[in-house]
């Protein structure tokens, strides 16, 4: 039987794309079970488009959350991620994706078929490709192996398995982390490109990087 995905999108004042990444995940040759998108408290017109996709799709859910403005890096997206748990119903892979991703047809069926012949497949996912100087370039990480927080994809037994997102910077390593640690694996399909329009950089300092694994011990223990 084809696993059913459940995709959970925080947005915040996402208006100016939010429309093509639903476009793009409607429009997959294999659809997905759920999209639920979470209003993150925004003061654009997020939440008109959203209602007019749930009136138009019946796999389209919108939640408001009323959080504060201070948005401290990593715990605010990931506490509007989790409060969409609760809603997701009989799926077997669980997404977390942004709100300004435009994604190829094919991305969901790729997926499916990547978990369906690896049962020991607990993450999976492509990569992004920026606009820059006219043009659409693949990101250029340091780390290629290392998937994108941006477009997440669990297998649900995977994400119960790491007690789900953390909310704290570096969430989007600790996962992988412990993912591993319970001997799942991690894929990145770098044929799988993305669209994202909003970019932005993460200092990589010293005391970031210790932030990240101090956080994973803290896990752990």
């Amino acid at each position: 039987m084809k696993k059913r995905f459940g995709i959970i999108i925080p947005a915040h004042n996402e208006g100016n794309f939010l429309s093509q990444t639903l476009d793009s995940l409607l429009g997959q040759s294999f659809p997905p079970h759920q999209i639920i998108v979470i209003d993150d408290n925004s003061t654009d017109n997020t939440q008109e488009i959203l209602s007019a996709y749930c009136a138009r799709y019946s796999n389209v859910q919108k939640l408001y959350r009323s959080s504060s403005e201070y948005r401290l890096p990593g715990a605010k997206i990931v506490q509007a991620f989790n409060s969409a748990l609760p809603l997701l119903s009989e799926v077997e892979i669980i997404c977390k994706f942004d709100a300004d991703l435009i994604f190829p047809a094919n991305y969901l069926a790729t997926l499916e078929q990547h978990y369906t012949e690896n049962s020991k497949l607990g993450m999976c996912g492509g990569v992004c490709s920026i606009e820059k100087e006219g043009g659409w370039i693949v990101e250029n990480l340091t780390n290629k192996n290392h998937l994108r927080g941006a477009l997440k994809s669990y297998r649900k037994e995977c994400f119960e398995a790491i007690g789900g997102l953390r909310e704290a910077m570096g969430w989007d390593t600790v996962d992988e982390l412990l993912a591993q640690y319970h001997q799942w694996e991690v894929m990145v399909d770098k044929n799988l490109i993305i669209s994202k329009h909003n970019t932005y950089k993460v200092g990589c300092s010293i005391a970031y990087v210790m932030e990240r694994f101090f956080h994973f011990w803290q896990v752990l223990s």
